[in-house]
């Protein structure tokens, strides 16, 4: 079974409808597929999309109808911490959120599913492009 980790920018392009999204959506409703969802990326789906005036609770709903949230203990929050100096090494523009994605996918034994090009090169993702 695959086991994924969608990131709020796979989770933009899978709402969109865009052709990435269509790619999205192949993997997020294949019924052999394990998805969840860092709770992170909730808060930047709700900013992003309160930012552009569009209903959130919808949307919402259909996330959690489709993946499974996975929230951060305070113990996972010290790992990301931890992790994230390492990462920003070989990695100088990731960001913090997408340090709690990750360490989300690694606790999980998954991989992330993003547009986000700052995963490029990390075993650990999948990244979308056109």
């Amino acid at each position: 079974m695959k086991r994924y980790v969608i990131d709020s920018s796979a989770w933009i392009e899978y709402f969109d409808g865009s052709p990435l999204g269509k790619r999205v959506a192949a993997i997020v409703e294949d019924p052999d597929a394990e998805i969840a969802t860092c709770v992170i990326s909730i808060a930047e789906m709700a900013a992003f999309y309160t930012a552009k005036n569009i209903e959130f609770p919808m949307i919402k709903k259909i996330l959690i109808s489709l993946s499974t949230m996975y929230a951060a203990s305070f113990a996972f929050c010290e790992e990301a911490g931890m992790i994230y100096p390492q990462l920003r090494q070989k990695h100088p523009k990731i960001s913090f959120f997408d340090v709690f994605v990750l360490l989300t996918a690694r606790k999980l034994h998954a991989k992330v599913l993003t547009k986000d090009t700052d995963f490029a090169g990390i075993k650990d993702a999948e990244v979308l492009s056109d």
